[in-house]
């Protein structure tokens, strides 16, 4: 450590010589004799050699302070020493910023690994139904065909939102905003849970759709898909679910005349794995869709909303006018 303090030194060790060769030669000018330049020279060089240990001390110091952190860097490095240098400080404060932002990226892997679990693991659980329900339909003589349609359009979705919930993670780069016509991508996203509305024998109406639109045309789809899934399944058969804009502004409502939320479950429906009553009563809800849609409409800069009352419906607003494009 001495050396490596006498390296870090040198500028200053040779500006020491250069002034005692200054003095040396200053005295030599007025012809002084030896024993006052002797005498001066010593002294100085008492002085700094007392500066200079009083300093290796604070170097030491700080140097065991640095070893300490760096030896515990890998599991934060708490709070940082504060020192007189400006400069030195600067860089604990560098430091301490990068530290910083390291532990918010460590607690947002740390929360995005938990709701990937916590995804998964419903995940699994859910899609267990239809396959057990498969096995049931393929041992009778003759299987019902409508049955076996529903059961892998319930597969189909399943691993459809496994593959949305992934690609959410990078969705900022997958993002393409071009003019959209609404009522095509309603009418998609009809047709593909069209089975649970024939299984359900749900009626869907189609009001006035027709409407250009700034957005991400899969994305939306997607939306549409798990709103459209989630009134179908909340009503009850021979019910009604009904597509438009509402009169004023860019919001395509989806309305149906199902079992309602409670106001109590309203506040929490799009927190992550939150069913409600009614989800866990029928058991047909992971608490995923409506959080994955939540994201997917902050994502694209559209709003979402939830209006509804126990017995008389559910209304889904998706404001499609708020659009923020993101910054290239």
């Amino acid at each position: 450590m001495l050396r490596a303090y006498c390296r870090s030194r040198r500028w200053a060790a040779l500006l020491a010589a250069v002034a005692f060769a200054g003095i040396a030669a200053l005295y030599g000018l007025y012809f002084a004799s030896a024993g006052p330049i002797v005498y001066t020279l010593l002294l100085l060089t008492v002085l700094l050699l007392a500066a200079a240990a009083v300093d290796f001390r604070a170097y030491r110091r700080r140097m065991a302070e640095l070893d300490r952190l760096l030896a515990r860097a890998g599991e934060g490095l708490g709070e940082l020493p504060r020192e007189e240098d400006p400069l030195l400080n600067r860089y604990l404060a560098v430091t301490a910023a990068v530290e910083r932002a390291r532990r918010r990226e460590r607690a947002a892997s740390a929360e995005a690994a938990r709701r990937a679990d916590t995804y998964y693991t419903l995940w699994m659980h859910q899609i267990k139904t239809p396959l057990a329900a498969l096995g049931l339909l393929l041992r009778e003589p003759e299987p019902d065909r409508e049955a076996l349609e529903l059961e892998l359009w319930r597969l189909e979705q399943y691993a459809d939102m496994a593959l949305q919930y992934q690609r959410l993670a990078a969705a900022g780069s997958d993002l393409a905003f071009a003019q959209q016509d609404a009522g095509a991508l309603v009418r998609r996203a009809a047709k593909r849970v069209s089975t649970l509305f024939i299984a359900r024998n749900v009626r869907l109406e189609l009001g006035d759709v027709e409407r250009t639109v700034l957005t991400d045309g899969k994305w939306l789809t997607f939306v549409l898909e798990q709103v459209l899934t989630n009134a179908a399944k909340y009503t009850h058969p021979g019910g009604r679910v009904r597509v438009d804009f509402a009169p004023e502004g860019c919001v395509l409502q989806v309305a149906d005349d199902g079992i309602g939320i409670r106001p109590e479950d309203l506040p929490r429906i799009f927190q992550w794995g939150y069913t409600g009553a009614a989800g866990r009563g029928e058991g047909r809800s992971t608490g995923i869709g409506l959080a994955l849609c939540r994201q997917a409409m902050d994502l694209l800069g559209h709003g979402i909303s939830v209006d509804s009352r126990p017995g008389a419906g559910t209304t889904v607003s998706l404001d499609l006018s708020r659009v923020q494009l993101p910054l290239e």
